[in-house]
């Protein structure tokens, strides 16, 4: 492959990725990580308030929760726990979620 080749194709490769990172701002995707303790939840409903902030919580998430150890858990309030998700919406859409400890409160 020649350098002025290898060149056209970085030049097509960076054109692509930069095309695709700003098609994802332009469609306001934004993904976020976080840990707190669960403060109210309401699985039917499918809204839990982690930290004093409430997300939608899918119901398919919830059936998803595991331990550290892999073990599928009930979430319930109290529970420190680990998620992510993403917030392009009204409300923040937690994506996974995973069971910490108990709170010391």
């Amino acid at each position: 492959m020649t350098n002025r080749m290898r060149s056209v194709l970085l030049r097509a490769l960076t054109s692509a990725l930069l095309g695709y990172g700003l098609g994802a701002s332009a469609q306001g995707v934004d993904t976020f990580e976080n840990n707190g303790v669960i403060q109210q939840l309401d699985p039917v409903g499918e809204q839990i308030v982690i930290n004093g902030r409430l997300y939608t919580l899918p119901t398919t998430v919830t059936q998803q929760a595991t331990d550290q150890h892999g073990t599928k858990i009930t979430l319930q309030r109290g529970m420190k726990v680990s998620f992510y998700g993403s917030a392009s919406g009204h409300i923040p859409k937690i994506q996974g979620i995973n069971f910490l400890r108990w709170s010391d409160r």
